[in-house]
């Protein structure tokens, strides 16, 4: 089965972000599950050592800086990494974002937009995009 990793620093401790965060994950379930993985927030900007495990080439960084792209454009991204991969990784700073040291090592860098969001809101809209992109690969049409 395809799988999403979504790798976060600590816990999301607002329950309502908490909450929609899970609902979008669970209605991805006709196209891919979707997993929460919570690392140890290093309570300064995330350095490279504090990055996941994974493949740094195939993670795709949630960063205000990175590339801003339309939710269609999303939904296309995922479903071609899913051409050649069983598995997408994203990875959520904390707080303060990430370290210099670590936004090197990560080429995919995606941007929700210009501003700055809180990083459980940031998990609970990414979760909700990516919903739309299983709706769309699963037949549907919620891409509005």
């Amino acid at each position: 089965m395809r799988r999403v990793i979504i790798y976060h620093y600590g816990r999301i401790k607002e329950k309502n972000y908490a909450e929609l965060s899970g609902y979008y994950a669970s209605l991805c379930s006709k196209a891919f599950a979707v997993e929460f993985r919570s690392l140890k927030d290093p309570g300064v900007k995330v350095p490279a050592s504090s990055l996941p495990k994974a493949d740094h080439a195939k993670l795709i960084m949630m960063n205000e800086k990175g590339r801003e792209i339309t939710t269609p454009a999303f939904c296309s991204l995922i479903s071609e990494r899913f051409e050649s991969e069983s598995e997408v990784s994203f990875v959520v700073g904390n707080a303060w974002g990430f370290a210099p040291d670590a936004e090197v090592l990560v080429k995919a860098k995606l941007a929700l937009s210009q501003l700055i969001f809180p990083h459980e809101m940031a998990i609970m809209v990414l979760c909700e995009q990516l919903f739309r992109a299983a709706d769309k690969m699963s037949g549907g049409k919620y891409t509005k």
